[in-house]
């Protein structure tokens, strides 16, 4: 045969079915064990559609001055947060208390928190994923506070505050 002769190529006979739909068995298994569907398709699960974060109201109650009391004497103040309708539903509440300084946490309706101590000295504390908060519903929450009495005598103000956050 010389160079400029053109020789047609006979074509690659096809593998008999069985084998191409064995080849194709194995693909589609591989696709559905990644988790991209393959044949399964209508077997998997509709994704959660994500939800709105709510507009939590947030009420707080507790003396907003120093009573007569002695160091060891908490003072407790309570916040009751609502999620009023339309809101969505909210998940993972959690609290955020920032004390002034010298008010050290004593107790609280859910437990010990997260501390934090900012450069002015006031001490922030943070009850993280405390509960959900559906539509329609509330959650009240109460912290227990020492106010020593050389920083906060007889009707000094306390000025503690509470807010209220959730996804």
């Amino acid at each position: 045969m010389h160079p400029w002769q053109i020789v047609a190529k006979q074509p690659k006979p096809s593998p008999p079915r069985s084998r191409r739909l064995a080849v194709l068995a194995v693909v589609n298994a591989m696709v559905a064990a990644v988790g991209l569907g393959g044949l399964l398709v209508g077997a998997l699960p509709t994704p959660a559609i994500a939800a709105g974060t709510p507009n939590l109201a947030v009420a707080v109650s507790g003396p907003t001055t120093a009573l007569i009391q002695l160091t060891s004497t908490p003072l407790t103040f309570t916040a009751t947060v609502t999620n009023p309708s339309p809101n969505p539903n909210g998940y993972n509440l959690g609290y955020k208390v920032t004390l002034p300084p010298g008010v050290t946490f004593a107790n609280s309706s859910y437990g010990a928190p997260d501390v934090t101590t900012n450069s002015g000295g006031s001490t922030v504390l943070f009850f993280r994923n405390v509960a959900d908060i559906l539509t329609n519903s509330s959650n009240t929450f109460s912290v227990d506070v020492l106010a020593p009495d050389a920083t906060y005598p007889v009707n000094a103000s306390v000025p503690v505050t509470i807010a209220a956050y959730s996804n």
